[in-house]
């Protein structure tokens, strides 16, 4: 190939963004999440958790026993003085059945274990939606990077397409000793690089591919529009946002409330508890030696009361280590608000450089282009050393992949900032999926 033609080729490159069919971001999206068995597990762990709220609720409901017995008894009675029944002893059948009430009146524990069980619940269904973020952003990180080195190889594939020509002219030309064997030498050696390069892009996809779950006859990324890349705005709601209403902050919040509501039923359990106590009981017993048969009925009802006086203090040092929990979680939610704050405040200077970076690197393309294109003139013209041409062109071919690079690294600035302020969701996964250029 010409050095003139190649230059046509990537000025072409540079002026329209590549069309591609795009196995779109969107496909994979639904297609992962229609599948991912998380999703059941994260229901099956909410109803747990709603379910352990009701368990602690019913505690407020009487609690009714039935006994029943039936069996053998065996007595032996010594008598003295003016017995009853003479001395002696002997079984009989013996039949006895209870019922019991038991109605709580006052239980200082319930109202903080119900407490400490919405909490938890709270907590579940919190880290479950968060969860679901993390999937959406490994689907959206991974087909980013997927999207990067698959620009970056197309970029590699020209070059390699090219020093394959020129390795096969150049080498003619030194068979017929008008080129030097350092120009072939030298040929051979940016080819290899080349190669070596495109064998790391691969696998780079590959691990990408992998995390995805598909191969890549199932999907086709194409490259990034440079102009939706340039009209992103910026997610002005970042500095908008208020980060205590941030799921994770939510999560951590209820953790803490949930320690507080434990730390207080153990510190409530040192106090007395009140219900209501019945009993029906029946006994029925044989024929004995010592009478006849007997039918009992017992009724009894009345007030019981509890009192844990002294429990070697187990509930108050349980108390305190709940307390101890929770003022760590206290500890960590304050760290992560400030964190969080600190990312907030960087996240503008961050854009704005990101944004710069690619503008500055835009420009070095161009300047490297109009080398580019100096250089194959003057080869054409006898005024240029053939190396220094194709150097030319590996230098802009270079500075090409470095463009592709920030704009893929403005994106996931782009992406990263928003995603703090209104989370990993499907709107984040349509509005990526927009940037990439399509042949429809």
């Amino acid at each position: 190939m010409r050095p003139i033609k190649a230059v046509a080729a990537l000025a072409c490159f540079l002026t329209f963004p590549a069309q591609g069919t795009a196995g779109s971001l969107m496909e994979v999206y639904n297609s992962i999440m229609a599948t991912d068995p998380s999703a059941q597990m994260v229901e099956y762990q909410n109803k747990a958790a709603e379910q352990t709220i009701v368990t602690q609720k019913r505690n407020y409901l009487p609690k009714i026993t039935l006994t029943a017995r039936g069996g053998v008894a065996y007595q032996k009675i010594r008598e003295s003085g003016n017995p009853v029944f003479p001395s002696g002893s002997g079984s009989f059948d013996r039949t006895r059945a209870q019922l019991e009430l038991d109605q709580p009146i006052y239980d200082p524990t319930i109202r903080p274990s119900i407490d400490a069980a919405k909490a938890k619940a709270r907590q579940v269904e919190i880290r479950g939606a968060l969860n679901t973020e993390m999937l959406t952003r490994d689907i959206i990180q991974d087909y980013l990077t997927l999207a990067r080195f698959r620009e970056l190889t197309d970029s590699v594939d020209r070059v390699i397409s090219r020093l394959e020509s020129e390795s096969a002219a150049i080498a003619k030309k030194n068979d017929a000793k008008i080129a030097p064997i350092s120009d072939v030498q030298s040929v051979k050696l940016s080819l290899a690089a080349m190669k070596r390069e495109r064998t790391n892009f691969t696998q780079y996809m590959n691990r990408a591919l992998a995390t995805l779950g598909v191969d890549s006859e199932t999907i086709r990324t194409a490259s990034l529009n440079s102009d939706a890349v340039n009209g992103l705005s910026d997610p002005q709601s970042s500095e908008e946002l208020d980060t205590d209403q941030k799921a994770e902050m939510v999560a951590l919040r209820a953790e803490v409330e949930e320690y507080a509501s434990q730390a207080l039923v153990e510190k409530k359990r040192s106090l007395p508890t009140l219900s209501v106590y019945g009993q029906d009981g029946y006994i029925k017993d044989g024929n004995s030696p010592f009478g006849g048969a007997i039918d009992q009925d017992l009724y009894e009802v009345g007030l019981v009361l509890k009192w844990n006086l002294f429990d070697r203090g187990l509930n108050r040092s349980k108390a305190r280590e709940f307390e101890y929990l929770k003022l760590a979680k206290q500890a960590e939610l304050k760290a992560r608000l400030i964190e969080s704050e600190r990312s907030r405040k960087a996240s503008k200077a961050i854009l704005a450089a990101s944004k710069q970076n690619v503008a500055d690197i835009a420009d070095l393309v161009e300047q490297n282009r109009v080398l580019m294109e100096s250089s194959a003139r003057a080869y054409e013209a006898g005024k240029e050393t053939y190396i220094n041409t194709i150097n030319a062109y590996l230098a802009s071919e270079a500075a090409v992949r470095e463009l592709i690079n920030s704009r893929h690294d403005l994106v996931m600035t782009e992406v990263d900032t928003k995603a703090q302020a209104d989370g990993w969701n499907k709107a984040l996964v349509e509005t990526v999926d927009s940037l990439f250029a399509s042949s429809k």
